[in-house]
């Protein structure tokens, strides 16, 4: 225990010596900007110097040109001439294309605190207080990187990509299903590969007069929407607020300009369609799960496909609030597939008992739902020096089904017809004195999992939910200080409620926390390429997320999480 505490003391002053030395060389680094203007101002220099030598060349071509020449002569200059114009137009056209292409890096350094107190739960199971936990992670660094890309083809064409790679410092793991999949994996910290997190293009067209329209195609940028651009302190960076839909999807939308018709600034409807298609030759969780094969080969027990609908709605406001932006969200999920939960030893034997005396019923749905954001965001408010942001969100989900871990009696040679496996050996327990070694079997099986449905645990009941988001952000009037920011946030949702906010860079996703979080921060910009932030978030969950994400029914919680970060972005 001494050993422990003399630990964690000597991390206390090393992290506290990091940030001293970061806070000691603010002024050198921020004389770096007056470095770079220096160098781009050396550049413009030397393309003026290769200017005026092309000038004289071409003065110097002229005055021989004056001169008496035979036809040979002649036509060797003129042949020299069209070389060197070639040349000339090469480098224009090079240019031209460049231009048009804009291509940004970012890279952010990140340490974080955390602190866990809470009963830990059991997964699978009816238990709802595990073993009580308390754990610290100290200084836990992670490396970001992204590589940004804009090339606009055309008034009618734009092409837009992030490539991103999210990784804990000299770690070489990866992540492991179901907590990052298809909906989080360049989100969260994985490995050190570079992976496309958003590549979309932009169509530009006018069917009808003073309607322009657009039609995005690609993997679209549904993540970082509002309100990360206060606390990233960034333009906007996705058409949806956080609250409604935060999750990597692929997919095909259209965007209608409204403006002409309300009058009013970026007047928009949206009309997207997403689907996730998941397509396996096999599984891996430390088994192999099909010897199927081909690509197009999809195996009995996958996850199904997901589609989901989103329309939005959105303007600036007119008169006193017209830096206010208002919008009305609308996701629609028809059909919600069911869970596959193979990867677990306890539950691969009901996938897969040769004797069939274990099974799953497993249903084609588990139901639909849909839900509905309101979020208003205002910049500047009254002239304030003031950011303010407020969103509010219901939903329902419509039950249909649930996956069920069942029994067949009459394999073992009793009676009845097929029942839920936790119930094995209530039922049958005055017949297994005749069937001693089924004994044994039935007690392990009372551990067996409740239906799992959607956000229920018996596969009919409905459910509804909400969630609201509240924040400021406050500029200081401290110009020696670049104007610095300060920032506070709160939100909740209720036991039912379902965020999709997975692929959040939040490291603890608090807006698809099921409770309440108040989060603070602080913005210090050095220059236009570095900007600091300290931040502190403090979360009480008090449901669970079921088995995942909208599988299975909340458990009670009582976890409270702490989590202190400091960063340093650079943007370049």
């Amino acid at each position: 225990m001494q050993n422990f505490h003399y630990n964690q003391l000597i991390s206390f002053f090393a992290n506290i010596f990091v940030l001293m030395a970061f806070i000691l060389l603010l002024p050198n680094i921020a004389a770096c900007e007056d470095a770079v203007y220096k160098e781009e101002f050396e550049i413009i220099l030397n393309q003026l110097d290769n200017i005026t030598e092309k000038i004289e060349t071409l003065e110097d071509q002229k005055k021989t040109t004056q001169q008496k020449e035979t036809p040979e002569k002649s036509v060797e200059h003129l042949k020299s001439d069209i070389d060197y114009f070639v040349d000339i137009l090469e480098e224009v056209e090079k240019k031209s294309i460049v231009d048009r292409i804009d291509l940004r890096a970012e890279l952010r350094t990140r340490f974080d605190w955390f602190d866990f107190t809470g009963h830990d739960t059991i997964q699978f199971t009816d238990i709802d207080n595990g073993p009580e936990k308390h754990e610290q992670v100290s200084a836990l660094p992670s490396n970001r990187f992204r590589l940004n890309l804009k090339a606009t083809v055309g008034s009618w064409l734009q092409f837009h990509s992030r490539l991103s790679m999210y990784h804990i410092w000299a770690d070489d793991d990866y992540a492991v299903y179901p907590e990052v999949n298809f909906i989080n994996q360049s989100r969260i910290p994985t490995d050190i590969s570079l992976k496309v997190e958003r590549v979309y293009a932009d169509l530009f067209f006018e069917p009808i007069n003073n309607i322009p329209m657009a039609l995005t195609f690609g993997r679209l940028p549904t993540t970082d929407g509002f309100p990360t651009n206060l606390h990233e302190d960034t333009a906007r960076k996705s058409t949806y607020p956080n609250m409604a839909y935060d999750i990597e999807t692929d997919g095909m939308g259209l965007s209608i300009d409204l403006s002409h018709f309300t009058g009013l600034k970026q007047s928009a409807y949206r009309i997207v369609y997403l689907k996730r298609c998941e397509d396996f030759e096999r599984y891996t969780f430390g088994k192999t799960m099909s010897d199927k094969k081909g690509i197009y080969r999809v195996d009995d027990w996958a996850v199904g496909d997901v589609e989901i609908l989103v329309s939005q709605l959105e303007t600036f406001l007119p008169g006193i609030f017209r830096n206010t932006f208002f919008l009305v969200n609308f996701v629609y999920i028809p059909d919600v597939p069911p869970n596959d939960a193979r990867f677990n030893d306890d539950l691969y034997p009901f996938y897969y008992d040769q004797s069939g005396l274990l099974f799953v019923d497993h249903p084609q749905s588990l139901g639909k739902g849909w839900k509905t954001t309101f979020y208003v965001e205002s910049k500047n408010f009254l002239n304030l020096q003031i950011d303010a942001f407020i969103g509010a969100s219901y939903m329902e989900a419509k039950a249909d089904g649930a996956t069920r871990y069942m029994i067949n009696p009459s394999v073992a040679g009793l009676p009845g017809p097929p029942i839920d496996a936790r119930f094995a050996y209530e039922t049958y327990k005055p017949l297994l004195d005749a069937l001693p070694n089924l004994e044994n079997l039935f007690k392990q099986l009372q551990a067996a999992p409740p239906p799992v449905g959607m956000i229920n645990d018996d596969g009919v009941s409905d459910r509804n939910a909400h969630a609201f988001h509240v924040g400021f952000r406050y500029q200081f009037p401290i110009p020696q200080l670049k104007n610095p920011k300060f920032g506070v946030e709160f939100n909740h949702g209720s036991q039912y409620w379902l965020g999709f906010s997975d692929a959040s860079e939040d490291p603890l996703h608090k807006l698809s926390t099921r409770g309440k979080v108040w989060d603070v921060y602080y913005i210090q910009r050095l220059n236009r390429y570095l900007t600091f932030r300290l931040g502190y978030t403090d979360v009480y969950q008090d449901y669970s997320y079921g088995s995942s994400f909208y599988f299975g029914a909340p458990h009670k919680l009582d976890h409270h999480i702490k989590n202190t970060y400091f960063l340093i972005d650079a943007r370049f």
